[in-house]
């Protein structure tokens, strides 16, 4: 609903590739995106099935986007606690490597 611009990328037969289709995608993204300039492109293929790509750009709001930019800094802050035992684990297994004897005699062989 709130895309200011559409595209659709249609990839089909020849044969399967018509106006009443075109026509048909048109009129269910003016549904789906009431306000969108929308815009497509065809690709007739000799595969036997059809496929469409859709983008949708230009949106306004997105509850899912805002679901993500809300959650976003418990993330960063449990990231960045993750990175700090992470690297605590790492120390302790430096520091008991050391005491484990080399199997190298120091010269490299």
């Amino acid at each position: 609903k709130d895309s200011a611009s559409a595209l659709y990328l249609l990839s089909a037969p020849v044969e399967e590739i018509t106006m009443d289709l075109v026509k048909e995608l048109v009129d269910y993204l003016g549904e789906v995106a009431p306000r969108a300039m929308i815009r497509y492109g065809d690709y007739p293929r000799g595969e036997s099935t059809v496929k469409t790509t859709l983008i949708l750009s230009q949106l306004n709001y997105v509850d899912k986007v805002m679901e993500y930019y809300d959650k976003m800094p418990k993330l960063t802050q449990e990231k960045e606690q993750m990175q700090e035992e992470d690297e605590i684990k790492l120390k302790k297994i430096m520091k008991a490597s050391r005491m484990v004897p080399s199997l190298f005699r120091g010269d490299g062989n």
